[in-house]
């Protein structure tokens, strides 16, 4: 039997996987986890044309997933990544987003073809972190603080005095 954490994780990469095929991706789930990346995905798209070219793009997507940790967190995540993968920071765009419950921290990468082509080619290669962020704590009934709001002064301002529940 799965553990909660592991179940509870899986469950939010189908989430991620479902809400990227919904925006065109084709995307791959490396169950396990064992990479540096949770989801990878592929998109193609038409761009339009001209009298003279086609323009496509291709869009290439590099994924982690994280739950419950705090935006600085992710972006530290996202600077490991390109340690890890480039030896150094590139420079990128940064791409912030997101959806309903959940934050994306990219860094986009462009690549145009220079090629004599009949197609316009734009690559596009993102490495990314997708996050929720923390839980609330709840507090102790013991250890929260109950305002309680006392007499009005003359000026008709009210007093409030916080007292332990």
């Amino acid at each position: 039997m799965p553990n909660k954490r592991y179940v509870s994780g899986r469950q939010f990469e189908y989430k991620i996987k479902q809400h990227l095929e919904k925006e065109g991706w084709k995307v791959f789930r490396t169950s396990g986890s064992h990479g540096l990346f949770d989801l990878i995905g592929i998109k193609i798209s038409f761009v339009g044309e001209s009298t003279v070219r086609s323009h496509y793009s291709l869009s290439l997507g590099f994924w982690q997933l994280k739950k419950h940790i705090s935006h600085e967190k992710a972006e530290a995540i996202l600077c490991q990544i390109q340690k890890e993968l480039f030896g150094s920071q590139l420079q990128g765009l940064l791409g912030l987003g997101g959806g309903k419950n959940y934050f994306e921290q990219s860094i986009n990468f462009v690549l145009t073809s220079t090629e004599l082509t009949p197609y316009t080619q734009k690559i596009f290669v993102i490495f990314g972190v997708i996050y929720t962020l923390p839980k609330k704590k709840k507090l102790d009934k013991r250890k929260r603080s109950i305002i309680k709001v006392g007499k009005t002064l003359k000026g008709g301002e009210k007093v409030a005095e916080a007292t332990s529940g």
